[in-house]
Order: structure tokens, then C-alpha cells, then sequence
């Protein structure tokens, strides 16, 4: 039907304009702060270019959702306070046919949103560390300098002369989690390509001296000469703007692979440990009622087994990793799946609501992303830390946004 193609290309329209306003006012502060942090280096601007583009997906992904509310709120909004939908209405045309182009939209949002973040984004970040580890193992320069005291996550580096790709008289101060410290010093260092893991870096150092402080007593140490050693950095550590290449920046279809992988193994683990228990209170029971507790050397017996018993039934087999690897997953889905839902949100809210106008609308929109953004942001601390089910706590955002909705369009039906 003609109105069916005029409400879609009213949406379009106004999904484009939503889509550059929120990129533009919530995301575009991120690729601003990551040109900085390499253009600083002094950085070819063809290479900064493509690190620039290959860090977008992450933003568009996270960009549909909004702009199909805001978009959606916008278009329709219009089109009711005009009069228009009650004129169509008015011809005979149920708000189901009005809805449908809506609807066929949003599929549209939702399926773009899923490419851009499960093809284009692990793409992405593929390309941005290839990009920069090109850019950083032939010109070490640009991000350790010649006679400069560098500071990262866990370490810092005091640099003397780069030449080319050899760095001359270098220190390290290596401080781990635990605190324990140690520096070490070389005559020279390279920066190399670590030969398996893409994320990492490999800095070699010759002639090394190493002192590591005895933290128990105080003012000693102890130290080690060694003619080679390498030392790994984590690609994120140099530029924490940047992309990594983790469970986030996987396709679904290999995370999932990696998730089965790793469940069995938790599975297997927890098996073994109900077979443990079941062995152990075998045992217990049989001290009991065989031989009693009474004799010294079966209460001795009994006691090993009753806290061998205790440690296997207080024993943790959580798996964070694992806990991690499912909360990323299931948001690859839930993310695309909230344009849909704000579909069947925004359609009776902006009918319903017509006469706020304008500013009204925008601000309701805005209100309401933010409100999603803060659930999403729940949802993922209910998956991480209080241990919820990633597989309900990473899709709570969405079934609020559907409760939300049902009230709205039985309103619309009478």
C-alpha cells in the first residue's frame, strides 16, 4: 500500500537522523579520545585513518537501539500529531497495517545491528591490531620515544636512545597483581611480534640485569643476570581505548564453540566432584555403622574423612571465565533484539502521546535511553557478580521493554 511505503520512508528518514544524533552526542567522544591517544605518537594520518574505522563497529552496534526508539518516536510521533494516522484511520486502514512497515523496519534495525556486531566488529578489531602492531614492531618510536619515562597499566618504562628498531639502555618496573615488584634493566631491547597470541606483544631484552625486592624483608633483594628475556605486554595496555581481540570481539559461532568447550570441562569438573562427596560419605557411613566411633583409631578415621568431606562439599567450581564468555554471547543477541522491542514500545507511546509535540518526544526518547542503558549495565552486573543466569540476566532489558509495551498496544485496540 502507498501509506505502508510513506510510513517507511518517514521512519528511514528519521532513523538516520537519530542514528548520527546519538552516535554523534554518546559514542563519537570514544574515537576522538583514540585519534588523540595515536596522533599524539605522531602517527601517519592514513594509518590513524584505518584505526579509526576498524574501532566503528563496536559503536554502531550499540547506536541501532536508540536511533530505532528515538526514530520511530520521531516519525510517528509526526505523522499522529498531523493527523495523519487518524486520517488513515478514518479511511479504514486498522492501526495493524499502519504497524506492519513499522515492524518490517525494525527487523531491518535489528538484523543490521546483529551484522555490525558479530561480522563487523570481531573484523574490526582484527584490522585495528594488525593495523597498530604493523605500525608500533617498524617504528618502536612512536610509542616508547627516545629518552622518555612512559607509564602503563602495570608497568612503566625509562628509555634511552631508539635507533630504528633497537632501543638502547632500557629499564622496566614490572609491579604484579600481588604487588610483588622487580626491575629490570637491559642494554638493548626490540619490540617483536609475539609469534601465537594476536593481542600481544613481545619486548626482548639482551644483557639483562634483574632486581626483585624481598617483600618480607625490607631493604633486601635479590638479582639475576640473564642473556635474553622476554617480556610480553598486552596490546590494550598501550592504548586501553583500543579494541581487543576477546570473547566480545569473537562471531557468536566460534564464542559458542569456545563456551561448549570450556562447559564441559566445568561439567566433567563438577561429576568428579559429586563422585568425590558420594565417596567420601560411603566411607564416613561405613566407619559408622561397621566399626563405631568409639575404638581411637576409627575416630581418627572418622574425623580425616568428616573434613575431607567438608572441603569437597565448601568447594567452589564457579568459573568466571566461563561466566564472562556467556554474558558477551547472549549480548550479541540481546543488544540487536532491543530494536525490535523498542518497536512495539515506541509505535503506542508515540500515538499515545502526540500532543507532547516535539521536545517532548526527543526528551522521552533520551529518557528512555538512558534508562535502557542503565538496565543493560545491571544486567551485566547480575550476570557477573551476583552470579544470575547470563541467559536471563542479559535479556531483562528486553522483557521489561515488552512488559512495558503490552499495556500500551491493548490501549491502542480500543
Amino acid at each position: 500500500m502507498r501509506i505502508q511505503r510513506y510510513i517507511a520512508r518517514e521512519i528511514s528518514l528519521a532513523f538516520v537522523v537519530s542514528f548520527l544524533l546519538f552516535f554523534f552526542l554518546f559514542f563519537l567522544n570514544q574515537i576522538l579520545l583514540l585519534a588523540e591517544e595515536i596522533l599524539k605518537r605522531k602517527a601517519p594520518f592514513d594509518q590513524v585513518a584505518i584505526l579509526i574505522v576498524a574501532s566503528l563497529p563496536s559503536i554502531l552496534a550499540l547506536t541501532a537501539p536508540f536511533a530505532s526508539l528515538l526514530g520511530i518516536l520521531l516519525a510517528v510521533g509526526r505523522l499522529a500529531g498531523d493527523k495523519e494516522i487518524l486520517a488513515a484511520q478514518a479511511s479504514g486502514i486498522p492501526h495493524r497495517k499502519i504497524f506492519a512497515p513499522v515492524l518490517l523496519l525494525g527487523l531491518l534495525f535489528t538484523l543490521g545491528s546483529y551484522l555490525a556486531n558479530d561480522v563487523l566488529l570481531p573484523q574490526g578489531a582484527v584490522t585495528f591490531n594488525k593495523v597498530y602492531r604493523q605500525l608500533i614492531l617498524s617504528t618502536p618510536e612512536l610509542e616508547l620515544g627516545s629518552y622518555a619515562v612512559k607509564f602503563y597499566k602495570n608497568f612503566f618504562i625509562v628509555t634511552g636512545k631508539v635507533e630504528g628498531k633497537v632501543v638502547h639502555g632500557i629499564s622496566l618496573l614490572d609491579k604484579t597483581s600481588t604487588d610483588d615488584q622487580q626491575l629490570i634493566t637491559a642494554k638493548t631491547a626490540r619490540l617483536m611480534d609475539h609469534p601465537t597470541l594476536p593481542g600481544v606483544l613481545t619486548l626482548r631484552f639482551d644483557d639483562v640485569v634483574g632486581i626483585v625486592p624481598d617483600a618480607r624483608r625490607p631493604g633486601t633483594f635479590e638479582y639475576y643476570t640473564a642473556a635474553r628475556l622476554d617480556y610480553n605486554i598486552v596490546l590494550r595496555d598501550l592504548i586501553p581505548s583500543a579494541p581487543s581481540v576477546g570473547p566480545k570481539e569473537m562471531r557468536s559461532y566460534d564464542l559458542a564453540k569456545q563456551i561448549a568447550v570450556k562447559q564441559s570441562e566445568l561439567d566433567r569438573a563438577q561429576k568428579e566432584l559429586k563422585s568425590a562427596i558420594a565417596l567420601e560419605e560411603g566411607r564416613l557411613k561405613t566407619l559408622w555403622w561397621t566399626r563405631g566411633v568409639e575404638e581411637p583409631e576409627s575416630r581418627i578415621k572418622a574425623q580425616d574423612t568428616l573434613v575431607r568431606l567438608v572441603d569437597l562439599k565448601t568447594r567452589d567450581l564457579s568459573d568466571r571465565v566461563l561466566a564472562s564468555w556467556k554474558t558477551e554471547y547472549y549480548q550479541k543477541f540481546s543488544i540487536p533484539l532491543a530494536c525490535l522491542c523498542f518497536v512495539f514500545l515506541a509505535y503506542p507511546l508515540a500515538v499515545l502521546l502526540q500532543r507532547w509535540g516535539l521536545t517532548g518526544i526527543i526528551g522521552l526518547g533520551l529518557l528512555t535511553a538512558v534508562l535502557y542503558w542503565a538496565t543493560l549495565l545491571l544486567a551485566r552486573t547480575l550476570a557477573l557478580e551476583w552470579s544470575w543466569s547470563p541467559e536471563l540476566a542479559l535479556f531483562l532489558p528486553n522483557l521489561l521493554i515488552l512488559g512495558f509495551s503490552v499495556p500500551l498496544l491493548l490501549r491502542l485496540r480500543r
